[in-house]
């Protein structure tokens, strides 16, 4: 009798499905609000964008209005979340309300610094870049989606989880071969290869609970394709520069011989080295142009906006289902 007591209670407390739903899309929907109203707080500032806190120092009123407005939305919707959740939920909106703050603080724009002409500037540059630049925020996002959706105890989930990490690779692999000349299928790619396929059948098969789950073998991944990708750039670049001073070099001791008195003011100007000097140098090069291409990826083509909204529907599907620890709605 006890026992029908508690599941009568249970389904008293426990929403109708329709509710429920309603609920998460009005979480949603508010967590988006809350977002645009932080984008703006950022790009409230009178100047172009110069600093984070360029806003507050140049328009404090607007500035703290909008961040106030967002700020209170994403509290309110903290509170309505549908069912008890994960640490990662408030982590999640953390970082959204950050990422469209800093977002909007970040907008670069041409001439004008008012706050439409920012925000059309910042969906410009999101539509310019949506499938080039922000590939690396479409994976990162993939990942964390996919992880979370491989969890669930579900079998079409877990294959739903397995297939955006798929989609996450290929976004990365997308925004790893922009601007690279040289690229192919070699060790690297086979050992990317493998780790997919796991981390594919891992997120098919495991459940929460393990420590061998599609994470461990997806990170991997990331790193051997890039290293697929960057290897035999770094490789390619290095020969054809070592072989155009070696050629440069030739020449000039060739034409030394011929007539030492024309060959004054002849030699090259780039220091003979060996090729592991060439790759070094290569390396450094292509170091540097990889991290401009992330901060540009993530600052100037609007990718930090695109992240807060993207992190409001992971705090949102954080905030659909409960955790294994916790059985009844709040």
């Amino acid at each position: 009798e006890e026992s029908s007591e508690k599941e009568k209670e249970k389904k008293i407390r426990k929403p109708s499905r329709i509710f429920f739903f309603i609920k998460l899309l009005t979480h949603f929907a508010l967590l988006l609000a809350a977002s645009f109203f932080l984008v703006m707080g950022g790009a409230a500032g009178t100047e172009s964008a110069s600093s984070l806190l360029n806003s507050f120092n140049t328009n404090p009123a607007m500035a703290g209005g909008f961040t106030a407005a967002g700020i209170v939305l994403a509290v309110i919707a903290y509170f309505l979340k549908p069912v008890k959740t994960y640490l990662a939920y408030p982590l999640y909106i953390i970082v959204e309300m950050a990422a469209a703050f800093i977002g909007g603080a970040y907008i670069a724009t041409s001439g004008s610094t008012d706050i439409p002409s920012k925000l059309l500037q910042a969906v410009s540059m999101i539509i310019q870049n949506s499938t080039g630049q922000l590939m690396i925020i479409y994976s990162v996002i993939s990942f964390l989606l996919a992880s979370s959706l491989s969890a669930f105890e579900s079998k079409l989930s877990k294959f739903l989880g397995a297939l955006v990490f798929m989609l996450s690779i290929w976004c990365f692999f997308d925004y790893l071969r922009i601007d690279h000349e040289f690229f192919g299928f070699n060790s690297w790619g086979i050992a990317a290869s493998v780790s997919a396929l796991l981390a594919f059948y891992f997120a098919l098969t495991n459940s929460s609970d393990k420590l061998i789950g599609p994470k461990l073998f997806m990170i991997p991944a990331y790193l051997f394709l890039a290293f697929m990708i960057c290897v035999p750039n770094i490789n390619r670049a290095a020969e054809n520069n070592y072989q155009k001073v070696t050629k440069e070099w030739e020449v000039f001791h060739a034409l030394q011989k011929q007539d030492p008195y024309t060959a004054k003011g002849k030699e090259p100007k780039e220091k003979l080295r060996e090729l592991s000097e060439f790759k070094e140098s290569e390396k450094q090069i292509y170091i540097s142009k990889e991290q401009d291409k992330l901060i540009y990826a993530v600052t100037e083509s609007g990718g930090l906006i695109v992240l807060s909204f993207c992190f409001a529907l992971l705090a949102t599907l954080c905030a659909g289902r409960t955790p294994p620890i916790v059985e009844d709605y709040v």
